[in-house]
């Protein structure tokens, strides 16, 4: 019974691949979500499982980033790009240093209280760049005189930052794909594509910043699947030290306040074809994603069930999930991100 059983899982995910590849826009993402019937998609569970376990052990690392890892804006609330998904609504919750000297300070008293690291972020310009050119050579010096991990959201960069951000020691760089070039204009209002996702990515690549973890999230068209099979090809053609998973979260005083995120099998699906289209990449479900029950809890021991290997902030259910699969949680006061 063991081996036609491991020999019949194994095919759903040969029998997929074909279409994954294949799968371009929109319309080939619908296909591939339709090809995946509720008993496709348990043969795909448990290949992701066997998956995990053969390359990634038992260890589930889970994160709650805080005073260890804060996120800081060098912008304040401040958001030329006003994407309707957010609206500057998130940059509320970071600690605002809009001058080199006050992020120097707010990383001086970071590192005296133990802190580990720091995720620099803040509002983008038009061009969808984090304005960071006047702070490079304070995250230098942060990186040489406190020692602390440096990750960025840097936008979409060119060569030339990319080099600069390299040379300034940035550790980590988050990276948001997009690979619907109609979701980019009718969520962030600019006329960019999958190609300039791509070749921003590869600029970070090249220019040797040490870890790239990409961000694909899942819904961001208000809800609406459209680019992220192409999102995660995008990703791994920069072959990245972990791919983040993060969901659409309806978020109010934004214009994509009254919609609602994508449907959990959905989700599932797109989980289920990142674990297996990343073999050995850690993938995270990152810290971006509803919270509202009983989709969290759901989301969450999916996420566990599907073989992902870093959870930030996980429900209830996802540890009870992690320890009736026999999973050691290891607890991390860090960004997902981080190596």
């Amino acid at each position: 019974m063991g081996a036609c059983h491991h020999d019949h899982a194994l095919g759903a995910w040969e029998e997929l691949r074909e279409l994954v590849e294949q799968a371009s826009g929109s319309e080939g993402l619908r296909s591939v979500l339709t090809r995946v019937d509720e008993a496709m998609l348990a043969r795909l569970a448990e290949e992701c499982w066997r998956l995990r376990l053969s390359r990634h052990g038992r260890e589930l690392q889970v994160f709650r980033p805080g005073l260890r890892f804060p996120a800081i804006s060098i912008t304040g609330t401040r958001c030329e790009l006003r994407c309707k998904y957010c609206s500057g609504h998130y940059l509320k919750g970071m600690i605002p240093a809009k001058t080199p000297e006050k992020l120097w300070r707010v990383c001086v008293s970071l590192a005296e209280k133990g802190a580990e690291g720091i995720l620099v972020s803040g509002g983008y310009t038009r061009e969808a760049v984090l304005p960071v050119r006047p702070f490079l050579r304070t995250l230098r010096a942060i990186k040489e005189r406190l020692d602390l991990m440096i990750a960025i959201h840097p936008g979409l960069v060119d060569r030339e930052l990319a080099e600069d951000l390299a040379a300034a020691g940035v550790d980590i760089a988050l990276c948001e794909l997009i690979g619907d070039r109609a979701t980019v204009r009718e969520a962030l209002g600019i006329d960019r594509g999958p190609e300039d996702y791509l070749a921003s990515l590869l600029a970070l690549r090249e220019a040797g910043v040490p870890h790239l973890a990409p961000h694909v999230c899942l819904g961001i068209r208000g809800g609406e699947l459209a680019g992220e099979l192409t999102a995660l090809k995008i990703a791994r053609e920069a072959e990245p030290e972990v791919l983040v998973l993060i969901v659409f979260i309806p978020t109010r005083g934004t214009p994509y306040a009254d919609r609602r995120p994508p449907e959990l099998a959905d989700v599932a699906k797109l989980m289920a074809i990142s674990r297996l289209i990343f073999p050995d990449v850690p993938v995270a479900l990152g810290c971006m994603r509803p919270r509202r029950r009983p989709y969290r809890e759901r989301l969450d021991a999916m996420a566990v069930k599907l073989g992902l290997n870093r959870l930030v902030l996980p429900s209830k259910e996802a540890l009870r999930t992690a320890e009736e699969r026999g999973l050691t949680v290891r607890w991390r006061d860090v960004c997902c991100a981080c190596p």
